[in-house]
């Protein structure tokens, strides 16, 4: 019997649960779409990594197939349908976006964006288990995109014009993912209600995690968007706090509490909490409804308002929380999926597919922290390096600064890893609540100095250099000139990843010494979704240069009057209009109704040398 996973009706994130059989396996075709290698199984779906057989060099998607023994059931083929209709209403920068419904002789699908990431339940134990704690500009930056996801699941138009009021029930951390290039994703609308449309929801009937649990829904009352702010608001307490608000022996006495109990402030917890952000995660925790804050938009404010422009974070923060957290090249599912995604790229460029292992059975590895996590997933009380100091932030260290491989720190105690030496950057903010932790408790627990633990990291590198440098001595110099080149890649515009042979060397622009040959060189563009490969000859004792290129494109956009329209954030003048010379890639065109405020986004890709014509959003509707 194959163990799967189950909750998430968007992307099957969730518990354990078991299904016999299998589905598809790499290579298989379903629709226009080609199965690269399997993601997850669950309940209702198992879920694939796969590409357009139309286009290999763009980025793949997550395709959602329903189970086979369900394909009988109109219920479940009807909940498809809703889904993607609910998707399509739902269109946001912070909500899972699926792309279209597949329909093949093997049954039907949905196709949606492939969250390249890890869950805040994952982020969270990561950061414990390194004795790191995250920032309080990131928590501030992942509540607030949050907020405006529920934001938009509370005030998005249906197709007559009317808010669709959809509450999401479930705001818990296996919910929220932040993926490796900083995005913050709010998933699974899968318990998701409208409140003008009846449900099968009893009277009485509890859905969700209890932890997470409103008041309201722990009474079986009817819900407004205010239950998922103080859903959110647990969430945004765990973050400062590194623990939960409500504390229990069971789940009883844990509802007892929601019901009657305030939780302590989190700066009686740690007092560095800024104060705003302690503020808002309260207010948000208040029994009554009408004491929160009076919408998700309004939490959002807020902490833009209040703090984050004073204090900003943004997606290359998160990003580079991620990469402290999950580095690429310790993660063997993010190394698998990449290879496996350039093996399809360089198949299409060059008509041969290299060998790559089968992608299959990672959900044991992608979901390993939140598997077997229900109610116990965040710690009831906070660890003792969640958050020594405001310093202790891994974000605002400098590129500078010596860190330990994860093979060294393992045998370290949290304490010896949690006196690196401080970051130049300013602490967090203080504020109301906000105060500054002493180091003497910090450095007491470690039993070593921090300056002296820096000289003995200094002095080992030291002796790293000095005995790689004997061993490559003045013997090896010449034969290193001959048989040896430099290869010099740079990219036309932004910073592409870049791989020869496969193998990842950085971001342009980079310079890299190579045996002398012809080698491949492969440039990613992931803000755009372009992957350029060429074939370079490195000459020894040479410096060779190279070019990726980006190719350009004409886009023609047209609508109706009464709509205007923005392309890549930039407002477009008058429609219809031309634009010429725009990069080859991924274009976002937002469609937005003067009368009503309504908007609707679309993604296209542009090939090099094309000439689109995109009309409105209507006429795109199939």
């Amino acid at each position: 019997m194959a163990t799967g996973l189950y909750t998430c009706d968007l992307c099957q994130l969730g518990f354990r649960t078991s299904w016999e059989g299998s589905l598809m396996r790499a290579g298989d075709s379903f629709g226009e779409y080609r199965i690269m290698g399997k993601l997850a199984n669950g309940g209702m779906a198992s879920v694939y990594l796969a590409r357009h057989l139309a286009d290999a060099t763009a980025t793949p998607v997550a395709l959602k197939v329903m189970l086979p023994h369900l394909l009988a059931n109109p219920d479940y083929r009807e909940m498809f349908v809703k889904e993607e209709a609910m998707g399509r209403l739902l269109s946001h920068p912070n909500v899972v976006q699926i792309i279209e419904r597949v329909q093949s002789d093997n049954g039907q699908a949905l196709a949606m964006e492939f969250l390249d990431g890890r869950n805040l339940i994952q982020v969270v134990s990561a950061a414990r288990r390194r004795s790191q704690a995250i920032s309080f500009p990131v928590v501030a930056r992942v509540i607030t995109d949050i907020a405006r996801a529920l934001e938009r699941g509370w005030t998005a138009l249906d197709h007559d014009g009317q808010p669709i009021r959809v509450i999401h029930r479930d705001v818990s951390p296996e919910n929220v993912l932040l993926t490796y290039d900083g995005q913050v994703k709010l998933i699974d609308f899968g318990i998701a209600k409208q409140t003008h449309r009846p449900g099968n929801t009893r009277a009485g009937q509890l859905k969700g995690k209890y932890s997470y649990m409103s008041p309201e829904q722990v009474r079986g009352e009817t819900l407004d968007h205010r239950s998922d702010q103080f859903s959110l608001s647990v969430l945004h307490y765990i973050l400062l706090t590194g623990r939960k608000p409500f504390v229990a022996p069971n789940e009883v006495e844990l509802l007892k509490l929601i019901l009657a109990e305030d939780p302590l402030p989190p700066s009686r917890i740690d007092p560095t909490v800024p104060g705003v952000l302690e503020e808002v995660a309260l207010r948000g925790l208040r029994k009554a409804p009408a004491a929160r804050f009076p919408s998700h938009g309004a939490v959002a404010d807020v902490l833009e308002d209040r703090y984050l422009q004073k204090y900003p974070a943004n997606a290359r923060d998160i990003a580079r929380l991620m990469e402290s957290l999950f580095p690429a090249e310790k993660d063997a599912v993010r190394l698998r999926i990449q290879r496996l995604i350039d093996a399809e790229q360089e198949a299409t460029v060059t008509g041969i597919r290299p060998p790559v292992p089968p992608l299959e059975n990672v959900e044991e590895e992608l979901f390993e922290d939140s598997a077997t996590m229900l109610e116990g997933e965040i710690p009831d009380q906070p660890t003792a390096n969640w958050r020594t100091s405001s310093q202790s932030d891994p974000l605002t260290h400098e590129a500078t600064e010596i860190s330990v491989p994860e093979e060294q720190a393992t045998v370290l105690t949290p304490a010896a890893v949690s006196v690196l030496p401080p970051p130049r950057h300013s602490p967090a903010p203080p504020s109301a609540g906000h105060r500054t932790a002493t180091s003497h408790q910090q450095t007491q627990r470690s039993g070593i100095a921090p300056a002296t633990l820096g000289l003995i990291i200094l002095a080992f590198a030291a002796l790293l250099a000095l005995y790689f440098s004997l061993s490559d001595g003045a013997g090896s110099t010449a034969t290193r000139t001959k048989d040896y080149g430099t290869l010099i890649v740079r990219a036309s515009t932004g910073n592409a990843e870049v791989r020869v042979n496969a193998e990842l060397i950085g971001k342009t622009p980079i310079e890299k010494e190579l045996r002398a040959g012809r080698v491949s060189v492969l440039c990613s563009f992931r803000d755009r979704e372009v992957v350029l490969k060429q074939r370079v000859d490195v000459m020894a004792g040479q410096r060779t240069e190279t070019l990726c290129q980006l190719g350009v494109a004409d886009l023609e956009v047209k609508g109706p009057v009464g709509w205007r329209v923005q392309v890549d954030d930039e407002p477009i003048r008058g429609l219809p209009t031309r634009l010429s010379s725009l990069l080859e890639g991924s274009h976002q065109i937002l469609w937005i109704q003067e009368s009503t405020g309504k908007r609707e986004v679309r993604k296209i890709r542009l090939r090099s040398g094309e000439r689109r014509v995109v009309k409105n959003f209507e006429a795109l509707t199939p």
